[in-house]
C-alpha cells in the first residue's frame, strides 16, 4: 500500500510543459483514502532550478532521489494506483511533510 509521503516514479499519461511520459511524484491523499481507494492524489516533483517559474512549491531534499527537488502543489492531480510503478523514498515524519501540508491547504484556500 501506498502511503501519504511516498515517493514514487509514476507513468504519466499526460503532456506538457512540467510533465513527462514517466514522472517522480508525491503522494499527498491520506492513508485511509489510499487504502480504500484505486487512485491516489499527487504533486509532480522536478528538479530545484525551475523553482523561479512556479507560483506554489515546496523544496525537497535528496529523499531517495540524487539532487534536490521541488514539490509542484500548482499541479495536484489524481492517478490510478497502477501507474505507480517504483517507490523511490519518502518524506513522512519531516518538516517536508508538514511544509507541504501547509502549501496545499494554501494553494487551495483551506
Amino acid at each position: 500500500m501506498c502511503r501519504c509521503g511516498d515517493i514514487y516514479i509514476a507513468n504519466r499519461n499526460i503532456t506538457g510543459d512540467l510533465h513527462r511520459l514517466k514522472q517522480t511524484v508525491l503522494v499527498v491523499s491520506d492513508d485511509k483514502t489510499n487504502k480504500q481507494l484505486p487512485y491516489v492524489t499527487i504533486v509532480p516533483i522536478i528538479d530545484a532550478t525551475r523553482q523561479d517559474e512556479l507560483l506554489s512549491y515546496v523544496f525537497l531534499d535528496d529523499y531517495g532521489m540524487s539532487e534536490e527537488n521541488i514539490a509542484v502543489v500548482e499541479q495536484i492531480t489524481t492517478l490510478d494506483k497502477t501507474q505507480l510503478l517504483v517507490k523511490v523514498g519518502g518524506i513522512q515524519g519531516t518538516v517536508y511533510a508538514r511544509q507541504v501540508k501547509q502549501a496545499i491547504k494554501k494553494y487551495l484556500g483551506l
